[in-house]
């Protein structure tokens, strides 16, 4: 498996007018030796209509630009910390004016945009002086830029499921170019449901599932355009990174097709928000990409810290205060060091990048985060190129295809399967990667002693070459959720479950079966997937416990992280002998010549611990 190149620790500024009123916090970046500095010079407003930045729009008609809007940007941050160099973010989204004049907006409608022939144009032109403007006037001062486009500059299509006029409209062309039957578009009602309650029929409704492919390949076809338009237009060196690639979470609207985007326009890397992960204290939070899509074609993983600190202003405006769900504040700021801690330690442990996201500012204020970045920074150089990458023994494996036979739109069982489940494996302790389906035939899986199947729907000889081929192995136990491979060569085929699994579809009680070649389990109520079910799976497939349930675990060959909820007194096994393992936050050693120590944790907290 390709590892990437030296994980990088990056700054991101906050968003508008919070910019200026917290540049104390680019001081603290600056003198903890954050060097790298992402900017914003956005031409919109966000979900909230609050103007992304305080400066001036640069794109202000048609070919209309005003650069000195961004010249200001980057000699304010400049002034404060001479030694940056920057991510900046290109702004893709159509400006108010090119909204207003289309009666169409990107931020929402991010696929109807892509076949107007003038907002393609334009756009295309404003990306293009952009980086001709920066790569010529600050050569030395860009590392990379990051392009940004739908809602929430996130590249999701808000109107994924809206048949709108320009897709509707270009609908009978793109089936004749693939050489499919024209079929009906479907209405709202159908995109939302599905005929036997989470699957998809492939016969009754397969122009719901034709035109989700649709649409996902209009999404494509634009990350391609922009990725390989900016190629064109910036140095070698110069790395370009996208908010994309989340068929994990199954509700990613409009990214289905991230593959082919990575196979015919890589961009150097993808950024997830932290924010889709669970972020209270004792969870292991988490990322939302794929790990083994991105890491085998050497695309690396940016992960944004976007947490909400005990001192994280809230208050956009006198009328609009950001709380509840993922914007809870961690409370004190010893829980903001043991958050953010957490959330170096999987970073450096993934061989992730990672930048701190100040978001409305204040988040880096207390004294005690202060010292915490400050020694991150410098952990971070020290040990951030010394990891392997994880060492999980578990794997669990989406299929994106898949996902256009299910009803992931708001479905209980949607959200289990994206979110509740990684829960359960973190309160399980229990490490885990990622895969896609495609992925299996290209990596060695040799290290994995339990694969999950997040939503294997599909079925066919091939697919089942596959599992045999590459999954398959007598001391590997298979995890079935569901319905697994209940669509089968194109039809509804509920017997084929149990031809996979040997159990009936539907049948409760799971149990393990053995046959020749693996040991599989079933589980058609995927809710029974607790955390205790999860330990005791792990146990029969001989996954490596580092410790009790109740604590949150990363690991890799040379390091291990323990976060924890609470005071306890917790055993740690390795899964070797270490002559010296040296917990980095508090620099003492915690045990030698050893497999078994014991870790007193007075309070809620992070260890990550260094394994020579």
């Amino acid at each position: 498996m390709n590892v990437p190149e030296k994980p990088l620790m990056i700054y991101r500024l906050p968003y508008g007018k919070f910019l200026k009123r917290d540049t104390e916090a680019l001081k603290t970046m600056k003198e903890a030796g954050i060097n790298l500095v992402s900017i914003s010079p956005m031409n919109t407003t966000n979900a909230f209509g609050e103007p992304y930045s305080i400066y001036p729009p640069i794109w202000n008609y048609d070919e209309s630009y005003d650069f000195s809007s961004l010249d200001q940007h980057i000699a304010d941050v400049l002034e404060l910390h001479p030694e940056a160099r920057f991510f900046c973010g290109i702004d893709l989204n159509s400006p108010l004016w090119l909204a207003r004049r289309f009666s169409l907006d990107s931020f929402y409608s991010l696929t109807a945009c892509s076949l107007h022939p003038e907002w393609l144009n334009l756009t295309t032109k404003y990306l293009n002086a952009f980086l001709e403007y920066t790569e010529s006037r600050y050569p030395d001062r860009m590392a990379g830029y990051i392009l940004a486009c739908g809602r929430t500059m996130e590249w999701i299509d808000h109107s994924y499921f809206c048949a709108e006029e320009l897709k509707s409209a270009y609908y009978e062309e793109w089936c004749r170019k693939k050489a499919l039957p024209v079929l009906p578009i479907p209405n709202a009602r159908e995109l939302k449901s599905a005929r036997h309650d989470f699957i998809r029929d492939p016969e009754k409704e397969a122009h719901v599932i034709q035109w989700l492919h649709y649409v996902n390949d209009l999404m494509a076809n634009l990350a391609i355009h922009f990725i390989t338009s900016a190629r064109k237009k910036t140095g070698k060196e110069r790395k370009i990174g996208i908010f994309f690639g989340y068929p994990f979470h199954m509700m990613a609207e409009g990214q289905h097709e991230c593959e082919r985007v990575f196979d015919t326009a890589p961009p150097d890397f993808v950024i997830g928000a932290s924010c889709n992960s669970t972020r209270d204290i004792g969870s292991a939070s988490g990322y939302i990409a794929t790990l083994h899509m991105l890491k085998r074609r050497n695309i690396a993983y940016l992960h944004e810290c976007d947490r909400i600190t005990s001192t994280t202003n809230r208050v956009l405006t006198d009328h609009i205060r950001i709380e509840g769900k993922i914007w809870n504040a961690w409370k004190t700021p010893e829980e903001d060091v043991a958050g953010l801690q957490r959330e170096f330690s999987l970073s450096l442990i993934n061989r992730f990048h990672i930048w701190w996201f100040n978001i409305w500012g204040g988040s880096y204020s207390s004294p005690e985060v202060k010292r915490a970045i400050a020694q991150m920074k410098q952990l971070w150089d020290r040990y951030a190129s010394l990891s392997s990458g994880s060492n999980a023994e578990i794997l669990l494996v989406h299929d994106p295809e898949s996902n256009y036979l299910v009803n992931f739109y708001d479905h209980p069982r949607q959200y289990f399967l994206a979110h509740k489940l990684r829960d359960e494996f973190s309160d399980a302790a229990l490490p885990f990667d990622t895969a896609a389906w495609n992925d299996l035939g290209k990596i060695n899986l040799n290290q994995y002693k339990l694969i999950l199947f997040q939503n294997h729907a599909l079925s066919n000889a091939e697919r089942n070459a596959v599992l045999k081929k590459f999954v398959y192995r007598p001391d590997r136990l298979i995890v079935w959720i569901h319905a697994p491979g209940i669509l089968s060569d194109g039809k509804y085929t509920p017997d084929n479950v149990q031809t996979l699994t040997g159990i009936p579809f539907g049948t409760g009680n799971p149990v393990i079966r053995k046959f020749p070649d693996h040991r599989s389990i079933y589980y058609a109520n995927m809710f029974d997937l607790t955390a205790e079910e999860l330990r005791r799976l792990a146990g029969e497939a001989g996954v490596h416990l580092y410790t009790p349930e109740g604590n949150a675990i990363w690991s890799s060959n040379e390091f291990l992280m323990v976060h924890r909820k609470g005071a306890a007194d917790v055993p740690i096994a390795l899964p070797r002998k270490a002559v010296r393992v040296t917990e980095l936050f508090s620099g003492r050693i915690a045990a030698e010549n050893t497999a078994a120590f014991t870790e007193h944790f007075p309070d809620s907290g992070t260890r990550l611990y260094f394994l020579e």
